[in-house]
């Protein structure tokens, strides 16, 4: 199976979401890259024309080279659309989009709208998104709700090299957008400073241009006090050790939503405050009024607030994996594989390779395969080849055993040897 994931590299946490999953893939045996539609080195792009399954982050390229790209595919031209952004926030930068726009309304959310119609399958991680866009696809389709998995190891894995400033420290780094526009808290903090006189919020990833507005915002609500303010963006390998290195992260996304931020914050050890919903935060405070919310974290500050009993484990990407690939399997009108009882891929190997996997005795029990930790850097070709086989070769004594049959159907005869050499002569 060959999977091709399409998504703009632009270090947002839908390129990463984008990344891990195509890693994750590639560790339960699927051949599958991330490529950029917006790459200049088009000849890179040859390789995405043998693909089984294009999943869509943002889009596929129009053009590879003089012919459409969709005519240029060597395979029929299959498309998974993985749906990253709010229905909120599409349909209003659509509409802000439009305000500015020399002519035409912006395609934004029409461009949503027809990838949704078209796709062969939709997916998204979160339910409140999968419950708006399941009302927008009607009966021609269903949507898929994929877990956002993660490398748990890598982010539980940072150093602690000195605690920030403030007790408690407290820390939000959204790229900002209006669901998740962190500046509310600093609307707040003169409330929770007075209340926590040694508390210092640590807010950062602020472009330039707004932060200068919001340096304004800050000094006209008394918000400097206690406040660092910055337009810092952090390198994964950084954020890993920040976490370990304040108090709380104040995730920002309304509705109750998670995102992949603070999902890192989460494994990596750091409580996490959101608002009701999120399934994965430590502690909720209440979404609307500012003096309700500040009341909320002042509370949690001071520890009279326990964390939550009924938090949810955070996915692993290999959750995230098994997910996907029984979205293609189905795509590709291939049985669905019981990937949670772990497993080397069965489309990776011819047919009947496959018929023998499934009637194996004893195939199945989980941990049969294991799993290892994908390198964060794209694999050459021999090593994606010499990593299947390494996956191919941990089948049990049980699957061995009943290949020998089928393999005995492709041993040479004679009379076989005979003919392709007097074919060759010819």
């Amino acid at each position: 199976m060959n999977i091709v994931h399409w998504s703009s590299k632009n270090r947002s946490g839908m390129h990463h979401v984008a990344e891990s999953m195509a890693q994750a893939e590639l560790a339960l045996g699927v051949d599958s890259r991330l490529m950029d539609p917006h790459d200049p080195k088009q000849d890179q792009w040859d390789i995405a024309l043998d693909a089984d399954v294009h999943v869509l982050h943002t889009h596929v390229p129009d053009m590879i080279g003089k012919v459409p790209f969709k005519q240029a595919c060597r395979k029929p031209y299959r498309m998974a659309f993985f749906h990253h952004g709010t229905p909120e926030l599409i349909f209003e930068n659509a509409v802000r989009d439009s305000e500015s726009n020399g002519y035409g309304s912006a395609a934004g959310y029409s461009v949503s709208i027809a990838l949704m119609k078209q796709a062969d399958a939709l997916m998204c991680s979160v339910p409140r998104h999968h419950a708006l866009f399941s009302l927008m696809m009607g009966k021609q389709g269903t949507v898929d709700l994929i877990p956002m998995g993660m490398d748990l190891k890598y982010w539980s894995g940072g150093i602690n090299r000195g605690k920030y400033q403030g007790n408690p420290s407290f820390l939000n780094c959204e790229n900002q957008y209006p669901f998740k526009w962190g500046v509310e808290y600093l609307k707040m903090w003169p409330w929770i400073r007075a209340a926590l006189p040694e508390a210092f919020f640590h807010i950062s990833n602020i472009p330039v241009g707004t932060q200068r507005f919001v340096d304004v915002l800050a000094a006209e609500y008394g918000a400097i006090y206690g406040a660092v303010i910055g337009n810092w963006n952090y390198l994964h390998s950084d954020l890993r050790n920040i976490f370990k290195q304040v108090d709380f992260y104040l995730s920002s996304v309304r509705y109750g939503d998670f995102n992949r931020m603070s999902m890192e914050v989460g494994a990596s050890g750091c409580k996490v405050i959101a608002y009701p919903g999120n399934p994965y935060a430590d502690y909720w405070v209440r979404e609307g009024d500012h003096r309700n919310v500040a009341a909320d974290i002042i509370a949690i500050g001071k520890g009279d607030v326990e964390p939550r009993a009924d938090k949810l484990p955070i996915p692993t990407a290999q959750e995230m994996g098994h997910a996907t690939i029984n979205v293609y399997e189905r795509i590709l009108n291939r049985g669905r594989t019981n990937w949670a009882l772990g497993g080397v891929l069965p489309g990776a190997l011819p047919e009947n390779f496959r018929e023998a996997i499934a009637t194996a005795q004893g195939w199945g029990a989980a941990g049969a395969v294991e799993v290892t930790t994908t390198p964060l850097t794209e694999p050459t070709i021999p090593e994606r080849a010499a990593h299947i086989e390494a996956e191919l070769v941990k089948l049990s004594d049980a699957v061995v055993a009943e290949f020998v049959p089928v393999l005995a159907d492709f041993e040479a005869t004679p009379a076989l040897d005979e003919q392709i050499a007097a074919e060759a002569t010819v």
